[in-house]
């Protein structure tokens, strides 16, 4: 197979905005760029199909000194099917064939594939096959999680699908913060097809842009999709613009996880370490399962020449984590139209 790492995207900027990596310093495991939303203006706008939605949520730079309020749910997702879903369609860095062959590579006997959740209990009990972690960071493509995920258990693989709730998809418009209850079904579903859903967070973001308390944030919104009968058990840290520019990742909201005592952005600061993963019921992070070596393809780039090849160089009771965004795979004319 010939996985060439294709140009970037410019197909997403009316509806995203694309943020880099987080530098990779000494920042575990996030080694290519993702998309942000820091600087989002999410072109939400009151219409017969959302009706639900009352004015349009601007652009915030910096922190505000009027953090946004809760408002009521979106009952609608014609908005994500015109914005997210149809332009996400006409776009890919990768195709559907290809993945169909890194899934089909995964199917040997040598391999023991298993959503995160029991990824350390595979490793422990290795024995004499290479154990994966497959996960997904949604990151502004639900559509394309469910066609993965359905292109995954036809071939009887489980993985995991993290749910960004910062991303337009979810709900979330400023300067109020909404969720779309009508994407729930898609989120079940993933379960349904024996898939792990997980909360792709992204609390300290939200912190320094707009004042929020960070814990609440990911905690409010944990209980919100647990309420409507997911089962979380595990989370993974969003890459978001911000992060970059602040020098931060996600996950230093956790204690043992952070590598500095606070972090500052524009006159706010927020301490690091003081929050636990059983605070919020949760079991890992999916950076900090111990893994040995890691895949991904952030950024629309491997951060191999050949993730096939590395695969086949792994020996028995080796471990990867293979992280696989929806968002850069697609129809094979979606991708010939990026060059």
């Amino acid at each position: 197979m010939a996985w060439s790492n294709r140009s970037n995207l410019v197909w997403w900027v009316a509806a995203l905005a694309t943020g880099c990596a987080v530098s990779s310093r000494s920042y575990k495991g996030l080694d290519g760029g993702e998309v942000g939303y820091a600087d989002l203006d999410t072109g939400i706008a009151a219409t017969k199909d959302d009706a639900a939605i009352s004015g349009k949520a601007g652009t915030l730079k910096g922190p505000t000194s009027t953090p946004p309020v809760v408002g009521p749910p979106l009952a609608s997702d014609s908005w994500v099917v015109r914005h997210v879903c149809q332009p996400a369609a006409h776009a890919a860095h990768f195709t559907w064939a290809e993945y169909d062959e890194l899934l089909a590579e995964l199917r040997k006997p040598r391999y023991r594939v298993v959503p995160m959740r029991d990824f350390e209990g595979a490793i422990r009990h290795a024995d004499r096959h290479v154990i994966v972690g497959l996960r997904h960071d949604s990151d502004g493509s639900i559509c394309k999680c469910s066609e993965m995920a359905e292109r995954e258990h036809a071939m009887g693989i489980s993985s995991t699908y993290f749910i960004l709730h910062t991303e337009p998809s979810y709900g979330w418009g400023l300067p109020r913060l909404q969720r779309r209850e009508a994407e729930l079904p898609r989120y079940r579903e993933l379960e349904h097809l024996g898939h792990e859903v997980g909360l792709h967070f992204d609390g300290l973001t939200m912190a320094l842009e707009y004042g929020l308390d960070a814990g609440k944030f990911i905690g409010a919104d944990l209980d919100w999709l647990r309420s409507h009968g997911l089962h979380i058990v595990g989370a993974s840290a969003h890459g978001s613009g911000l992060a970059k520019i602040a020098h931060f990742v996600n996950y230093e909201i956790f204690a043992s996880m952070n590598t500095q005592p606070s972090v500052a952005y524009k006159g706010r600061s927020v301490k690091l370490g003081t929050l636990h993963l059983a605070d919020f019921a949760l079991q890992y992070e999916a950076y900090h399962v111990g893994y040995k070596n890691y895949l991904s393809d952030s950024g629309g780039k491997w951060n191999v020449p050949d993730p096939i090849a590395a695969l086949r160089a792994l020996a028995p009771g080796d471990n990867v984590e293979i992280l696989v965004h929806p968002l850069w795979w697609g129809r094979d004319d979606a991708v010939a139209a990026i060059h």
